[in-house]
């Protein structure tokens, strides 16, 4: 048995006492950890709060405003497009790109946009318009804007016939009977 004043007595509670004294520096340490980061979790509960509510107001601004009723459109019409696109239709569109982004181009020119805006409203009218029998035509095409039109138009048709009697031409070459494939080839 060890008597309480012995030397191995006096060792153990210096030990205890100096583990003691070391777990009360941790905890007071954890303490003030703990202290600094509930300070630092008050101070930035109202920026928080003020970015959620920023978030949420621009949200419905959207929400408001119809992009995410626009963007599950788009989503629909590009699952429209994956699904009924065919791989050949696919390497079609590949091989095709950089010649749709010149067209693209080419059409959203603000003088070819013009042309095409008041051809548009030409046809959305096309019911107030008066059928032209042969005088009032021959008479129209003194006009100048007819003429200039019909000029247009016949150097339009002149590149189509050139543009599709190639195609043909190179279609026989290779034996097709169509440029592309069609619309319900298989995936």
């Amino acid at each position: 048995m060890i008597c309480e004043n012995s030397p191995e007595s006096t060792e153990r509670e210096r030990s205890t006492e100096e583990r003691l004294a070391s777990i009360e520096r941790k905890l007071e340490l954890l303490i003030a950890a703990r202290e600094r980061q509930s300070e630092l979790i008050e101070e930035l509960q109202p920026i928080a709060r003020a970015a959620m509510d920023a978030g949420i107001l621009r949200l419905d601004d959207l929400e408001r405003r119809g992009y995410f009723r626009f963007g599950r459109g788009l989503l629909a019409a590009l699952d429209q497009v994956v699904t009924n696109t065919s791989d050949e239709h696919l390497d079609y569109l590949i091989n095709s790109a950089v010649s749709l982004m010149e067209t693209a181009r080419d059409l959203t020119q603000p003088d070819v946009l013009s042309v095409v805006t008041e051809a548009a409203a030409v046809l959305e009218d096309r019911g107030a318009i008066e059928p032209v029998g042969p005088v009032k035509a021959v008479s129209a095409v003194r006009e100048d804007e007819v003429q200039h039109g019909l000029a247009v138009v016949l150097e339009l048709l002149r590149h189509v016939g050139r543009a599709t009697k190639a195609i043909d031409s190179g279609r026989r070459k290779r034996g097709l009977s169509r440029l592309a494939p069609s619309r319900s080839a298989p995936r």
